[in-house]
């Protein structure tokens, strides 16, 4: 008998052969299954995203920037507009810069040093690197003239904002800066592609109010790069220049921003400015049936262009530091006693409750007693029997403490907001300040202290708790002028947006007309304090105020704050102005003559229109 021959174990017709080799087939039919199935997900399923991954890395974008749109005056008077800005630039390639950067280094003052930082920080983008920006009309020129021996560096451009009359209405118009990280993250919440880094955005007034319209919509053109990320050439050749075309794939041109035209008269806007230089103060005028306002000059005042060109560190600590607060717009956001402004609201609240008659008659010693303490008179010796309409001329301060007294604070509130006060006129400025008008209400919760006589005395003129800013005076007046109709001040042109509903002064027809004649005498009447506004053949109407500063500023010798507000013609007015000057002292001294020239300018430009 033969024996079977044993079968080894790696032996073909083994059974653990066998075994290890269907394993190993499955394995490899797993691993070509899983690859297949890895190629599908990613040619298939995620093919047509692989693909806009694959464009963006081949694909690079060069931005046009779009310049901002123009600011005009109501007349067509360009007061902010666009310049170029120029900065070099340099392709990041070693043997194209060994022989220009010395030179490039020497025009523009920058040490080899750091321009070879600059370009190691960022040579593996394969784009141009900006050298320097805002280039001098000389470094430009020499960049410019020499482009021969500086391969690899050239001056690109784009624009930037420009204020050709300078100082002319800085806090009206506003600057235009480089957005930062906190604006370009918020604006990104909106419209992703509106801002990138290194974009001009609004920050104060029409700059900022209008962005949205100033703003335009950047172009560009798509250009082809390579593996790494370097520019492809349309006709490559062996030394790089600026001038050699790209191979663009698509180009889209900039589309620059809207114009704003301004309700604002650049004539009487530079006037308004001339008037308030060696001051600090504000002067703002508006058309009396629309609201529109033709100048707003606060002083002192800044030059945008220094936020449009980028400040250095130095500029920006001088100008926050400066204590005359040249970045706030006094006319709204400035807060003051309104003085002897006031006591306009005070007349009218005692006409329309009937607590007195225009005919009463008040004795004026000189002074009031208000529990221990007498409150006095601005003319000593008092100005004896006065009814209404001579307080009002001669502005009687003991006649408006008794009237006041009469009233009750909460009353005389009531009637200073329906006036406008205590609340934003609405202007389409940025910041606009509320002020304050004050009550027992107010008093209780703000210093946990009832109301006391004393402090309706010194609110009724125009002293005490109660704050304005100087526009809020002005629409106060011309809602008087205006019979009682309501407007809104407002600085764009082609938008008029009404008033809200019930910001009509609700006085009536007598009581206007009262007023308003009160007010002619004012300045016609030869016992007037506002005098000094007087025109020859123009009827002008208004009010003189001395607001008081507080007793810390008195002790560092400075005098009181300057009021005077009017409007014109008294009988069918046209336009209000008002003006303020800090530590001006009298009103009817300092302030009325800068409201008569300011008329006086708005009826020349009329008749040269």
């Amino acid at each position: 008998m033969v024996s079977k021959q044993k079968i080894q174990p790696h032996h073909p017709e083994s059974p653990i052969y066998q075994n290890r080799f269907r394993l190993f087939h499955a394995i490899v039919a797993l691993a070509f299954l899983l690859l297949m199935t890895r190629f599908w997900y990613l040619q298939i399923f995620r093919g047509a995203q692989y693909r806009e991954f694959s464009t963006r890395n081949s694909v690079r974008t060069l931005i046009h920037y779009a310049p901002r749109g123009l600011i005009l005056d109501r007349n067509g008077v360009v007061l902010a507009e666009n310049r170029p800005k120029f900065y070099a630039v340099v392709l990041p390639k070693r043997e194209i810069l060994e022989e220009a950067l010395p030179k490039v280094s020497s025009i523009l003052n920058i040490p080899e040093v750091e321009i070879w930082k600059k370009i190691q920080k960022e040579r593996n983008r394969f784009l141009p690197i900006t050298l320097k920006e805002d280039l001098s009309w000389k470094e430009l020129a020499q960049l410019e003239s020499r482009k021969s021996d500086l391969a690899g560096v050239w001056v690109e451009w784009k624009p930037t904002r420009s204020y050709p009359y300078g100082k002319i209405a800085p806090h009206l118009l506003g600057y235009a800066s480089e957005i930062s990280d906190k604006e370009l993250l918020g604006s990104r919440q909106e419209d992703p592609n509106r801002y990138r880094l290194g974009d001009l955005i609004g920050k104060s007034g029409i700059e900022l109010v209008y962005e949205k319209i100033l703003k335009g919509i950047d172009g560009g053109k798509q250009i082809l790069v390579d593996a790494v990320g370097r520019p492809v050439l349309a006709n490559p050749s062996e030394r790089f220049s600026p001038n050699e075309p790209l191979l663009e794939l698509q180009e889209i041109p900039a589309k620059p921003g809207e114009p704003v035209l301004l309700t604002i008269d650049f004539q009487i806007q530079k006037r308004a400015e001339e008037l308030l230089q060696g001051k600090a103060g504000t002067i703002v005028a508006m058309e009396v049936q629309t609201g529109e306002i033709l100048a707003m000059a606060s002083e002192p005042s800044f030059d945008p262009e220094m936020f449009a060109r980028g400040m250095s560190s130095e500029e920006w600590a001088k100008l926050s530091a400066d204590r005359g607060h040249p970045l706030r717009n006094k006319a709204i956001h400035g807060l003051y006693p309104p003085g002897s402004t006031y006591k306009l609201i005070l007349a009218a609240a005692g006409l329309e409750e009937k607590v007195i008659s225009s005919q009463k008659q008040v004795l004026c010693t000189g002074g009031h007693a208000v529990g221990k303490r007498v409150f006095k008179c601005w003319k000593e010796g008092g100005h004896g029997m006065v009814d209404m309409e001579r307080a009002i001329i001669e502005s009687c301060d003991v006649y408006f403490y008794k009237l006041g007294e009469t009233l009750g604070i909460d009353r005389l509130a009531e009637y200073a907001k329906r006036f406008g006060l205590g609340q934003p006129t609405g202007i389409d400025l940025d910041g606009e300040k509320s002020g304050l008008v004050s009550t027992t209400q107010w008093k209780q919760e703000r210093f946990g202290a009832p109301w006391f006589a004393g402090d309706t005395a010194s609110v009724s003129i125009g002293q005490g708790y109660n704050l304005v800013t100087p526009l809020q005076i002005l629409q106060a007046y011309a809602l008087l002028a205006n019979n009682g109709r309501s407007i809104r001040p407002h600085i764009l042109k082609s938008s008029f947006v009404p008033s809200p509903e019930g910001h009509d002064l609700n006085i009536s027809k007598e009581s206007i007309e009262f007023l308003r004649k009160a007010l002619f005498e004012v300045v016609h009447d030869p016992r007037g304090t506002g005098g000094r506004a007087r025109i020859p053949d123009l009827e002008i109407a208004g009010k003189t105020g001395t607001a008081q500063v507080v007793a810390l500023e008195h002790k560092h010798g400075l005098e009181d704050h300057a009021w005077f507000v009017g409007f014109a013609p008294a009988s069918a007015p046209q336009i209000a102005v008002v003006a303020l000057v800090e530590h001006g002292g009298h009103g009817g001294s300092v302030a009325a003559p800068l409201v008569s020239d300011i008329i006086q300018t708005y009826y020349k430009n009329e008749t040269s229109h």
